[in-house]
């Protein structure tokens, strides 16, 4: 019973711990993106004019191509790493499931099954490896809307930030897969944490950019 209540308490004190991290995070997040933004407006685009200049499609910046360009070697890149990488994964980790004799191999690795059940290794692992593609998901569409809302008005620092974004992606989605079955170390690398910087980054920009819409004409930053 003590050993109990002290897990209790061990576990509030760290999502204490946690949760005090978030506000600061977020503050981080939207300060940052504010300067970033206000040093594009007022010091890129009278530097490099030219990358402001509406493109022959739809007429919006030619700097925007950048972020298209990112988004979709981004997507190219999820396409490939679980078609390849994570089928061949289940291939593997079948087989060595086989081999020291898991009778039920076959059907706990066949599809539609997207996760192993058991709890041996060999499926903890993989079921790290499955979760580094599927974790993807969960916020690629928040990232991809954001992105092209936020690149109509501020495409230098959106592209920079989705780069950052894929980037962290990267660390977090290897540090996943290479976890040997331990969660915990998908943060292996300190710029994975990144993922959610870039992501908070380009919603503030979005957010920004449809003021701007809504106003008709440049709130930020225009003096």
């Amino acid at each position: 019973m003590k050993k109990h209540s002290f897990l209790i308490i061990k576990r509030k004190s760290h999502f204490k711990m946690q949760s005090s991290h978030v506000p600061k995070f977020i503050a981080t997040a939207f300060y940052s993106t504010l300067l970033l933004t206000y040093v594009e407006k007022n010091v890129l685009e009278p530097t490099l004019p030219s990358l402001y200049v509406p493109s022959h499609i739809l007429s919006i910046p030619r700097a925007y191509g950048l972020v298209l360009l990112v988004l979709i070697a981004f997507c190219l890149w999820v396409s490939l790493y679980g078609l390849f990488y994570v089928g061949s994964c289940r291939k593997y980790y079948l087989k060595l499931a086989k081999t020291v004799g898991e009778n039920d191999a076959r059907e706990r690795y066949a599809y539609p099954n997207l996760y192993i059940s058991g709890g041996s290794k060999f499926d903890k692992e993989f079921n790290c490896i499955q979760r580094s593609h599927q974790q993807i998901f969960e916020t690629l569409v928040q990232f991809i809307l954001s992105a092209l809302v936020a690149a109509l008005s501020f495409p230098l620092s959106t592209a920079l930030m989705s780069a950052l974004w894929v980037y962290a992606r990267f660390l977090f989605t290897q540090g996943y897969a290479t976890s040997e079955g331990d969660a915990k170390k998908r943060y292996t690398h300190p710029f994975a944490r990144f993922i959610w910087f870039g992501l908070l980054a380009n919603i503030v920009m979005s957010m920004m950019t449809c003021i701007n819409v809504i106003a008709g004409h440049d709130i930020f930053w225009s003096f």
